[in-house]
């Protein structure tokens, strides 16, 4: 009698650690990345990776690397996404200059409680190549002569500022945007770093 009961015991641990395992909710995402490489956006040559985050991971870190085993660009990965019955989560790119997160709307699943793959995305959606991207740099300069005589712009007291989607429209950084005087002259100038699509 206490060996059945010990072997019924026994049966319920095995059952409720495979129902443990199943209310995990593995998850197999696919993002397809080739636009973003195209357009030299990501590059895993240097180094670059994609993530997944979401609400069932602190939409935070770089653990749930997602990896390109036969070099088709698409890149997969399996994790377990808790208990829940939905998730919400988005892509993120791991690159030398940042974190670029998909610019999109929050993806949202709904878990089944057994193992999902979900269908290959593009990053971002975006499925349109658009250009190379290059790095290059970017010489602003503006004469303030008629400014200065107008009595429009005091070289004492005034700044002057550039504004660009180069710099996100923002002032808050001033080696992005200040641009200095050129001793001797009426001229401002700012040489920028930027990186833009060609064409």
């Amino acid at each position: 009698m206490k060996w059945s009961r010990f072997t019924a015991l026994l049966v319920l641990l095995i059952a409720w650690a495979f129902a443990d395992v199943d209310a995990q909710n593995n998850v197999t995402f696919q993002v397809r990345m080739s636009i973003k490489m195209r357009e030299n956006v990501f590059v895993p040559s240097a180094g670059d990776t994609v993530v997944v985050r979401g609400d069932f991971q602190g939409w935070s870190g770089k653990t749930h690397v997602l990896t390109d085993a036969d070099g088709d660009s698409v890149y997969t990965g399996t994790f377990g996404t808790g208990t829940g019955t939905s998730i919400e989560y988005k892509f993120v790119m791991i690159t030398g200059e940042g974190d670029k997160w998909e610019s999109s709307d929050n993806r949202k699943l709904t878990l089944t409680g057994n193992p999902q793959t979900l269908p290959i995305v593009y990053f971002e959606n975006d499925s349109v190549f658009s250009g190379v991207t290059r790095a290059g740099n970017m010489l602003f300069t503006v004469d303030l002569s008629s400014y200065i005589t107008l009595g429009f712009f005091d070289k004492a007291k005034d700044t002057l500022y550039t504004r660009g989607g180069f710099n996100g429209w923002s002032i808050d950084k001033p080696a992005n945007s200040l641009m200095q005087p050129v001793p001797g002259t009426n001229y401002y100038t700012i040489n920028l770093a930027t990186k833009g699509i060609v064409g």
